[in-house]
């Protein structure tokens, strides 16, 4: 029989464990009462912001060749700038129509911040896009969206198809497609950028 297991069979050895478990349990309870509040930080959730196309959400990352051989066009670039994020290809005859409103809009709110980015389609080719952005003298960043990537994360199934994005990277409203076409669609494209630079 071990020191211990005779300890606590005689009626001497039993008050005297029970009393050393009592004065540990009061010199644990007296502990944490002396602790201050300050010393133990409060656990909080951090809750990470969602990524996607989806409306309040930040906008998923774009990292395109940019045409006329000027390195890379990325999104994250124009942080702190409301952005229109334009998805098009030269054969889409609604892009072709609505690339002159987009130009006149980038022309007449880029002073006020305002970016407009496009996006072509891996659908197209080099030659046809870069023939059609000089013919219709495009001014505003455009970049080619080589593997796909980029209209996979915006779920791009037509196009044209723009986005609007405000300065703190998060997208607004839904995505419209169909394009900006005619007096009413110039109106529409300006009633949305209007919205983003509020």
């Amino acid at each position: 029989m071990s020191p211990f297991q005779r300890l606590a069979r005689s009626p001497f050895g039993l008050v005297l464990l029970v009393a050393a478990g009592l004065g540990l349990a009061m010199a644990a309870v007296h502990s944490v009462f002396l602790t201050e509040a300050t010393e133990v930080a409060p656990q909080q959730a951090i809750a990470s912001p969602r990524v996607g196309p989806d409306a309040s959400h930040v906008a998923p990352p774009v990292e395109a060749a940019v045409y006329g051989g000027r390195g890379t066009l990325t999104l994250a670039a124009f942080r702190g700038h409301p952005v229109v994020l334009n998805f098009w290809a030269s054969w889409c005859p609604s892009c072709r129509a609505e690339t002159a409103a987009l130009e006149d809009a980038y022309l007449r709110y880029h002073a006020r911040g305002l970016v407009v980015l496009g996006i072509d389609a891996r659908t197209d080719t080099w030659g046809a896009s870069a023939l059609f952005l000089r013919q219709q003298d495009v001014t505003y960043p455009v970049g080619r969206d080589t593997g796909g990537a980029i209209a996979r994360s915006y779920r791009i199934a037509d196009l044209p198809t723009t986005y609007f994005i405000g300065a703190d990277g998060r997208v607004v409203g839904s995505p419209i497609t169909g394009g900006f076409t005619g007096v009413a669609g110039a109106q529409d494209l300006d009633r949305n950028i209007q919205r983003l630079l509020q």
